[in-house]
């Protein structure tokens, strides 16, 4: 079943209503934003979430999106090629994280990393690890 929503409110109201497999959303949504949906579909129906975002460097919101307890991250700049492959992931239980993430979060954790991110996507609680731990030596420095 598939359903479409123009809030974040209605977003949740449809997951619950529909119980589909993978919710698709938008950070920037009205009424309640992608992280807080996230945080309320999670708790009420066992749908893998997929965020969609334009946020492509601000790694803080990629931290706070695995954190919310979505399961893939899409840049909207990389929707068109990467949408049906997230998709898939996520229906095989695999995380998604597209590899502007990983190469963002290997830049800013420093040089000395930066071949880190340059893997692909990866799809695996130890790829969201890494990403997570690239992040907080990124934050230290």
């Amino acid at each position: 079943m598939c359903g479409e929503a123009s809030t974040g409110r209605d977003a949740v109201a449809k997951a619950v209503d529909l119980q589909p497999d993978i919710v698709v959303l938008d950070i920037s949504m009205p009424e309640l934003n992608g992280l807080e949906a996230t945080r309320q579909i999670r708790r009420v129906v066992p749908a893998k979430i997929l965020i969609l975002t334009v946020h492509e460097s601000d790694l803080k919101v990629v931290t706070e999106v695995l954190d919310a307890g979505a399961h893939g991250y899409v840049l909207k700049a990389d929707a068109g090629r990467t949408l049906v492959e997230a998709i898939r992931s996520l229906l095989e239980r695999q995380e998604f994280l597209t590899e502007r993430v990983h190469v963002a979060a290997a830049r800013r954790a420093g040089p000395q990393r930066a071949a880190a991110g340059r893997r692909g996507p990866e799809r695996s609680h130890a790829a969201r690890a890494e990403v997570l731990q690239l992040l907080t030596e990124g934050q230290d420095q």
